[in-house]
């Protein structure tokens, strides 16, 4: 929704703009022009209560969605200092971990498309992370390496990552099979394929 700069204009507080903001939407609401039936108030009870009190709290798609996102950004927050995102960080893992791959294997065995892997690529090749030479068996594909420097910023990647991991498994009090849950998201993630 645009927010009408005339009311953040007009508002000489934080809370008369947010009165103002309010009132707008409620007004548009009623009018049609949102296509929302209800008003929406902002000082209102946290997400968290309104998701654990809402049916889809116990969808397993969304849970794990809802997970993935903000973990993805507590990992690339984490990951920051780096100059790495979680997502490059994932492919220099898997490209050393198989040597030599080529992107249609990291693909296949990721579960990313090929269009995200090549995006995600353009940047560590560019910093000379990763060198792609053409295949000698296949001309039409690249086989993907490692360069030195991409090596030791995986290494500095992964010690970033187990820190923020270490602070995950503190946030559960110890009460959460971390390994476990690891395992079966995998199964899962294998069944879905």
């Amino acid at each position: 929704m645009l927010l009408d700069n005339r009311f953040r204009l007009k508002s000489k507080s934080r809370i008369e703009f947010r009165r103002n903001l309010i009132l707008m939407v409620s007004e548009r609401a009623v009018r049609g022009h949102t296509g929302m039936t209800k008003t929406i108030f902002f000082d209102r009870e946290p997400i968290a209560t309104d998701i654990a009190e809402n049916p889809i709290a116990n969808d397993l798609c969304f849970v794990l969605q809802r997970a993935n996102r903000i973990i993805s950004r507590g990992a690339d927050s984490a990951l920051r200092a780096t100059g790495l995102t979680a997502e490059q960080t994932l492919l220099l893992a898997a490209i050393a971990e198989a040597g030599s791959p080529r992107a249609a294997d990291l693909s296949r065995s990721l579960g990313i498309d090929a269009s995200t892997i090549a995006a995600n690529l353009k940047p560590l090749m560019r910093q000379e992370l990763v060198f792609a030479p053409v295949d000698i068996s296949d001309r039409r594909a690249r086989r993907l390496f490692l360069t030195v420097a991409g090596s030791e910023r995986l290494e500095r990647g992964i010690k970033q990552l187990q820190e923020y991991e270490g602070g995950l498994a503190l946030e559960c009090d110890g009460n959460t099979d971390l390994p476990g849950l690891c395992q079966a998201l995998s199964s899962l993630a294998e069944a879905c394929l």
